[in-house]
């Protein structure tokens, strides 16, 4: 579960990073703040240029694996995805409101 919960964190790390913006050593600004892409850089091969929509089915189907490997049955797992989905309404709700009021 440990190695899996590891995997997920540095796939979700290395999928945000603008690689070729490093690289190149020339950097700017996000063209679009949802894909999350730099102005004037072409993307290297390998960039996955991930932003929201990527990780958040990245930890969900990470937390599906883990509850397999823990052999918890369906049940469980979903009702533990539901209960880290409500923890998450009280952040989720200020941030629509701040993006609302600005």
């Amino acid at each position: 579960m440990l190695a899996i919960t590891a995997l997920a964190f540095g796939l979700m790390i290395f999928s945000v990073i603008p690689w070729s913006s490093i690289l190149s050593g020339t950097s700017g600004p996000a063209d679009y703040y949802v894909t999350h892409e730099v102005a004037g850089v072409a993307p290297y091969w390998f960039e996955l240029d991930w932003w929201f929509p990527q990780l958040a089915m990245l930890f969900l189907i990470a937390s599906v694996l883990v509850g397999l490997v823990a052999r918890m049955n369906e049940k469980e797992i979903v009702r533990l995805i539901a209960a880290g989905a409500s923890d998450m309404m009280g952040p989720a709700m200020v941030m629509l409101l701040a993006a609302v009021s600005r």
